[in-house]
């Protein structure tokens, strides 16, 4: 499972300064003709800057942004409704003022885009990472659709071991680009907002430091030394950070309420599709083991705007436990305790307040609970 992270994940993205007009055309070929292109904010629970519906091959955004930002398009097919983070593998740019163009005969994975260097940096990035990429779209489309027909067991015993490759390959292209490209955002980009496990923090230290000086000093390299800091702090076998948080009524948790029980301290929120589509196996490990000195404490990365959505998922999802947030989201005072970056993740803390396992996805969780707590 924890090699999925790579197809579905949500994250926060770093952004830069300058504001202004900006223009994207694009050029598709005709067989995308009525089919709706996206403009979203490349965000965590990523918002929508605009939408249109390709004619003769041909599209056109056109608009101001406050300040330049990493933003993805996304193509869609006519009665396609799934979600932002279930649609079909975006192409990210960087949107600022300026022309952007974008080319290709047949999707926006094959696309060739000119503009700004930022975006053609990162478009060096993906001649050198396509033949990867392809392979990643195939398992994404094939994994998207296990989650929509609940066979996600068998699409990682079929598909497992081969996205682990891939994976790996990707890895050694992101290194190549980081070495060649020092002083590149797109470098930064590349350490701070990879998705899933990636290289350990202490290869993610290295890799920044290879950073130019000006580069090290943004507030998002910045903000992910700070992230390293903190991750060195939950390794497994130390003590889980102690905290206090509100729950949905108000109330004040503290994890060290819970000395003496195995607690699952769950990272999620209401707007994170991989989040919504992993709640039903700690659905059924919580029912499962909750009479065995067993609890869980979800922590939202919601934001205020969103405690509605939060409190309505929690419902929807049935999710009868502990559930807190500040409604901060990623400025979640537990989340940067814990150093979370990405959503979901997990941590299993043992009666001792020591962690013992982390990011126990799908049947994984059910298993290291039946080998702590016993199976009936």
């Amino acid at each position: 499972m924890k090699n999925l992270y790579l197809l579905l994940l949500c994250l926060p993205m770093i952004s830069f300064g300058q504001s202004g007009r900006y223009q994207i055309s694009g050029k598709i070929g005709s067989a995308n003709d009525q089919h709706s292109i996206y403009l979203y904010r490349s965000e965590a629970g990523a918002s929508q800057i605009d939408s249109c519906i390709i004619q003769h091959g041909n599209f056109t955004f056109t608009g101001s942004v406050a300040k330049s930002d990493w933003a993805h398009l996304t193509l869609t097919k006519p009665g396609n409704h799934r979600s932002y983070v279930f649609l079909p593998t975006p192409l990210m740019i960087y949107l600022q003022p300026g022309q952007i163009t974008l080319h290709s005969v047949d999707s926006l994975l094959h696309a060739k885009v000119k503009g700004n260097p930022l975006t053609e940096d990162y478009q060096q990035f993906r001649d050198e990472i396509l033949p990867y990429e392809e392979q990643l779209y195939q398992f994404r489309e094939s994994y998207m659709n296990a989650i929509e027909s609940g066979s996600i067991p068998a699409f990682n015993a079929a598909h497992g071991e081969k996205l682990t490759e891939v994976n790996k390959s990707v890895d050694k292209v992101i290194e190549k680009f980081i070495k060649s490209h020092p002083e590149s955002l797109v470098s930064a980009h590349l350490i701070t907002d990879r998705p899933g496990p990636g290289p350990d923090l202490g290869k993610k230290e290295a890799q920044l430091n290879s950073l130019s000086l000006k580069i090290r000093n943004t507030p998002a390299v910045k903000q992910l030394y700070q992230v390293i800091a903190a991750t060195s702090r939950t390794e497994i076998g130390k003590p889980a950070p102690e905290f206090s948080q509100n729950d949905t009524t108000g109330k004040a948790i503290e994890l060290k309420d819970f000395r003496g029980k195995y607690v699952l301290l769950d990272f999620w929120a209401s707007w994170c599709g991989p989040c919504r589509a992993e709640n039903p196996n700690v659905v059924k490990a919580y029912n499962a083991y909750k009479h065995k000195n067993f609890t869980i404490i979800s922590v939202s990365l919601d934001k205020a705007i969103g405690r509605k959505s939060w409190i309505e998922a929690i419902k929807k999802d049935g999710m009868p436990w502990l559930h807190v947030s500040d409604l901060k989201y990623f400025e979640n005072e537990v989340a940067i305790l814990y150093g979370i970056q990405s959503i979901p993740q997990n941590f299993l803390i043992d009666p001792n307040g020591i962690i013992v396992s982390k990011n126990l996805m799908g049947e994984e969780l059910e298993k290291q609970l039946g080998i702590r707590l016993g199976k009936d």
